[in-house]
């Protein structure tokens, strides 16, 4: 059987755990805990699209470093405040209390890195790209999960919006997730959603190379939260 390969390419806390999770549901998807993309050839399935994702930590500066090979790769990207604040919110719940994870600056900093090194790296111009913000695919599960489906090639393209527990690993925090939302089996936006940081936002809007990366992965010409226009 022909191996393909897809790998989601996103800083943390942006929804790759959900967005595999999704993909896993299709009989000819994988469903691997966090995997490094260099490690497609030692991956053993008997799936026919190999499905890959692991966010960078903050000290992986050259990231995505992407094996040479033809893959699929899905951009996903979550809107800055939103990624920041749920860092802090996972540091927090955890117990970290170095400073550098209280340090908006240098949340924003790391996710400016992942999505300007995306850009630099001209991946999205090798035609075996796409991007998915997490934002629509939250509210439009079904037409977005079709619309990656059909991108990635599986024959099972009907959207979803639901998804199962994986079957050889658990969720964990730096593993894949583990959180109360992605236990609950079904697409939905947290009960967090909605609380703003008034003074991120106005870093946000007043950083013009945070906003060159907002327009290039297309948020101003779609419905996204108000805080990043």
């Amino acid at each position: 059987m022909d191996k393909k390969y897809c790998f989601i390419i996103s800083a943390m806390r942006s929804g790759s755990t959900l967005l595999k999770a999704l993909i896993a549901t299709r009989p000819d998807c994988s469903d691997f805990p966090e995997t490094p993309f260099a490690d497609y050839n030692i991956v053993e399935s008997d799936k026919r699209i190999i499905v890959l994702k692991k966010p960078p930590g903050f000290e992986n500066i050259e990231y995505p470093e992407l094996p040479a090979i033809e893959a699929k790769k899905i951009i996903l990207i979550r809107n800055p405040h939103d990624t920041v604040r749920s860092l802090k919110q996972v540091f927090i719940s955890r117990n970290k209390t170095d400073s550098v994870f209280n340090d908006k600056e240098f949340l924003i900093s790391y996710w400016y890195m992942v999505y300007s090194n995306i850009i630099k790296k001209k991946i999205m111009e090798d035609g075996n790209s796409m991007v998915v913000r997490y934002e629509d695919l939250i509210t439009n599960p079904k037409e977005e999960t079709s619309r990656v489906f059909k991108f990635i090639g599986t024959d099972f393209p009907e959207g979803t919006d639901t998804y199962s527990v994986p079957n050889n690993y658990n969720w964990e925090w730096r593993k894949d997730d583990g959180g109360d939302v992605i236990k609950t089996l079904q697409v939905q936006k947290s009960n967090k959603e909605g609380l703003i940081d008034k003074e991120l936002v106005a870093f946000i809007q007043s950083d013009k190379d945070i906003q060159f990366v907002l327009n290039y992965f297309g948020y101003y010409s779609n419905s996204i939260p108000e805080c990043v226009i």
